[in-house]
């Protein structure tokens, strides 16, 4: 991989845009999290978090579904709105829809949602049994099901190793209300779903850009 990374990309957001507020769903070892910049009010959702290192930021030991059930992000950010989201938990799309649509419910126009894993190398490294080291399972799923359930949704994946970035903006609580409405009928069609469909479009499917911030800061709030 000679290109930068995922979090290169992660950690040059947060150095540009300076969010208020940033909520990271699966911290694991916190490399993600220590990047978050001075002046940013920082809550991490895992678990079983296993920092190596004290961080300057609250890491909550729950599944994001319980997090959002026992808290308010208003009360967890003061009034603040939520500029910018990290997901990376469980790599099954039925958890990250869960997750988009819990964020959806706090999201303000500026808010911005980042996806780890949405554009998988390998059919082998895509499947939702981890069976590979490197394993996206199948948050890619979510792209597709965002681009066709959700039009007003802007979700915009950079080609970042190992595994992709997603971008995603303008959620709401009405693309919430709307995806956990049919959350059920979507679970089942998504899941089902083989990562054939790809072969021969992924990068238009996924809607793939290049790793160029000339390409990257339109699709970004110019401030929060």
């Amino acid at each position: 991989m000679s290109e930068p990374s995922y979090l290169a990309l992660l950690g040059e957001i947060h150095e540009r845009l300076l969010p208020r507020t940033y909520l990271e769903i699966g911290v694991h070892e916190g490399d993600s999290l220590r990047l978050v910049r001075p002046g940013t009010r920082a809550v991490g959702v895992d678990p079983e978090p296993r920092l190596r290192e004290p961080l300057d930021a609250s890491v909550v030991a729950l599944t994001s579904d319980d997090f959002f059930a026992r808290h308010d992000l208003g009360e967890v950010f003061a009034g603040v709105p939520l500029d910018l989201v990290f997901i990376d938990g469980m790599h099954l799309f039925e958890f990250v829809l869960r997750d988009i649509i819990n964020v959806g419910r706090h999201a303000a126009p500026a808010t911005t949602v980042l996806l780890h894993d949405c554009y998988p190398i390998s059919a082998e490294t895509a499947t939702r049994e981890h069976n590979t080291y490197l394993w996206t399972g199948d948050v890619w799923k979510i792209v597709l099901c965002l681009k066709e359930l959700c039009p007003e949704v802007d979700v915009h994946v950079v080609d970042a190793p190992p595994a992709g970035l997603g971008i995603v903006r303008h959620l709401d609580p009405g693309v919430s209300e709307r995806l956990q409405g049919r959350y059920g009928e979507v679970v089942d069609r998504f899941v089902n779903m083989d990562y054939s469909v790809l072969d021969g479009g992924k990068a238009d499917l996924l809607n793939r850009i290049d790793y160029d911030w000339a390409v990257i800061e339109p699709l970004l709030p110019a401030s929060f």
